[in-house]
């Protein structure tokens, strides 16, 4: 049995905030919710419009390149991106198009604003990996919010940002916990790594997760290694106060003989009361 801290799970209330590290862009043109859901690993074609959908677009091997919220009205597709990732994922989309008459196009006017209630918008609905995190509203020309705490309720919750935890080419689905967050259709047709990521779906090879942690002080930053002893455990990435995020060998922690420990502070896992149970307890 893996071990989890007894601290009970405080979640914040999220307070409506203009996301400054998201993007937007938008797609027009010859079905390009078909185009989406050919090299995307979640379902789109079934997917209602004014709703969203979580998913990513993988690199031929199978791991996460960028992951995405896809929503559609009135025949235009919209993309919420990092920010940062917006121009790498612009141009591979445009090779991805081939010669399919679709516009892509990064659109500057338009925010996500996301907040615990639905806001006036092109489109507003709640976030498709978790109802705890509201709503993501596509805003025209929104204002930016002064109190901000969108990180410190995904951290609570235990979801992984775009940049800080899951990266570019570092992570499989599995491991940012796509596969639990609605993330990855295991029924549609192929799409880009899809091989990989349904070979580690039916083998549960993924020995690798991101986990909620809390620290016994200061959470050692972004980067620093997890040990038990002699033996690397995992990888803190973003955090806030004493709780965070990490990326855990779940074999190595059930294993952990000794303390485990990031620059000499004491890690624990947090509740994630969204994770599976086997996840944790039957990885091997």
């Amino acid at each position: 049995m893996v071990a989890q801290h007894d601290a009970r799970l405080m979640i914040t209330q999220l307070k409506t905030e203009k996301l400054l590290d998201r993007a937007i862009l938008k797609l027009s043109g010859e079905n390009p919710l078909a185009f989406l859901h050919n090299i995307l690993t979640c379902e789109l074609i079934t997917l209602p419009a004014g709703q969203w959908r979580y998913g990513a677009l993988l690199s031929p091997q199978g791991k996460i390149q960028h992951d995405v919220f896809v929503a559609h009205c009135d025949g235009t597709v919209f993309i919420d991106c990092a920010l940062p990732h917006v121009e790498s994922l612009l141009q591979k989309l445009k090779l991805y198009r081939l010669r399919s008459k679709i516009e892509i196009t990064h659109d500057h006017s338009l925010s996500i604003v996301v907040s615990d209630h639905h806001q006036p918008g092109i489109i507003s609905a709640i976030d498709p990996r978790l109802a705890d995190m509201g709503c993501r509203n596509l805003v025209a020309n929104a204002e930016p919010n002064e109190h901000a705490n969108y990180h410190k309720h995904r951290i609570t919750l235990g979801l992984p940002d775009s940049v800080m935890d899951i990266g570019t080419n570092q992570l499989f689905p599995h491991e940012a916990n796509l596969d639990v967050l609605a993330g990855v259709s295991f029924s549609k047709g192929c799409y880009v790594g899809q091989e990989v990521v349904s070979r580690m779906h039916h083998r549960g090879t993924a020995r690798s997760r991101i986990l909620a942690i809390a620290s016994d002080g200061a959470m050692p930053i972004n980067g620093t290694a997890i040990t038990a002893g002699e033996s690397a455990v995992g990888t803190i990435l973003s955090s806030l106060e004493n709780i965070g995020l990490a990326l855990i060998r779940i074999d190595r922690w059930k294993e952990a003989t000794t303390p485990i420990m990031a620059a000499g502070i004491a890690i624990h896992l947090r509740p994630m009361p969204w994770l599976p149970p086997a996840i944790l307890e039957h990885t091997t």
